[in-house]
């Protein structure tokens, strides 16, 4: 009985030592270089474009009446050293009062403003770009205005889903208000 228990004591030991010895290999084989046939792993994709729309109504009735809808899109694309910010936004609004029994509407907005911008980063948090908009404003009597403004910038929250910036430079304003001449100044 001796010689049977020394005999499966040496197959127990023999088989831990074999599932050992293949656990050893397994972890080398894992820590083994890729063959130089197989692809290198594709890099994470880079969002082309980040872009947002917005609406908004409002809409009242009481003593008087009122409406104001806007609509808004922005959108940016990002490379390595580059951006570039699209923008538009309008908005119309009016309310009607009653006035000695009459009812006056009135138009409380009434614009339209969009711009393009192109940002060159220095480095990751200082750029410099240039700002191209254009804006109309009925309630103003702005028939156009355009700007032209080249800048500096720096971005003092840079992160994926936000970010907080300050820009200066100059601008070149061109407008012409209703019945008046066409103006320009910086």
């Amino acid at each position: 009985m001796t010689a049977k228990k020394l005999t499966l004591s040496r197959v127990t030991i023999a088989l831990a030592m074999a599932a050992l010895f293949s656990c050893v290999i397994t972890v080398h084989a894992d820590d083994a270089p890729a063959p130089a046939s197989a692809p290198a792993p594709a890099p994470p994709e880079i969002k082309k474009w980040d872009a947002a729309a917005t609406v908004g109504i409002t809409l009242t009735r009481g003593n008087s009446k009122t409406f104001l809808g806007t609509l808004g899109f922005n959108a940016k694309r990002s490379w390595t050293n580059n951006e570039v910010l699209l923008g538009a936004n309008g908005g119309y609004g009016e309310n009607t009062t009653t006035v000695a029994g009459k009812e006056v509407d009135n138009t409380t907005d009434s614009y339209i403003k969009g711009f393009a911008q192109g940002n060159h980063l220095f480095t990751k948090q200082t750029y410099g770009g240039l700002r191209i908009g254009g804006e109309h404003d009925d309630i103003a009597h702005l028939n156009y205005r355009f700007l032209i403004s080249p800048l500096i910038g720096y971005y003092f929250i840079k992160e994926t889903n936000s970010f907080f910036a300050g820009e200066i430079g100059p601008s070149y304003v061109l407008e012409k208000f209703f019945a008046q001449e066409l103006d320009d100044y910086i």
